[in-house]
């Protein structure tokens, strides 16, 4: 009768096997996160840094066609009004730019859209996100912003996510600066086309 006993097998998993799984999925996940928020961040800086190329091409065809870039319509609000045309047409992000070419007698389309950063931030009751400085000679390149007539030269600049874009330079100015949680500018002058 001793060789009749019968051998119940264990089936499913034990409690604590259960809650080891659940951690290790528990870790990946969050690994998995951490990885896809870093990712998203680049790609907004890139499609930044690729917004702000385009409108410096259009800047340099602007140049081209008047011998100065456009001016900055109201230098205190900038969010606002960002250029202003020969002909007084006021340019926003995310509008279309053309102008009047007073020389030509025409309409000149620089940018069927000026692009707007998708993730602007409040400041103070402003919302921001790329910015145009435009600035004479006489004026340095980061100095106070006021209507400049005739401008030589521009800074272009958005303030990326990634602290550790090798593209992150430095800008400092007493009237502007980017927030605390992306201090990092990207900046765009003629020269580095």
């Amino acid at each position: 009768m001793l060789s009749m006993i019968i051998h119940k097998s264990q089936k499913g998993f034990t409690l604590t096997e259960l809650l080891v799984v659940m951690t290790i999925f528990a870790i990946l996940a969050a690994l998995l996160m951490v990885t896809f928020q870093g990712a998203t961040r680049k790609a907004r800086d890139t499609k930044r840094k690729s917004d702000l190329k385009q409108v410096q091409a259009a800047l340099e065809k602007y140049f081209q066609n008047t011998g100065h870039y456009p001016i900055n319509d109201d230098p205190g609000l900038l969010d606002g009004p960002v250029m202003k045309c020969e002909d007084s047409t006021v340019i926003t992000w995310g509008s279309p730019w053309s102008c009047n070419d007073v020389s030509y007698g025409s309409s000149v389309v620089y940018m069927q859209v000026a692009p707007q950063d998708s993730r602007t931030w409040d400041d103070g009751g402003r919302t921001l996100g790329y910015f145009y400085f435009p600035w004479t000679n006489d004026d340095p390149p980061g100095g106070n912003f006021t209507t400049v007539l005739n401008p030589q030269g521009y800074r272009l600049i958005s303030c990326l996510e990634n602290s550790a874009d090798p593209e992150v330079g430095t800008f400092t100015s007493p009237a502007w600066s980017c927030p605390a949680e992306r201090n990092n500018p990207y900046v765009l002058y003629p020269g580095n086309i």
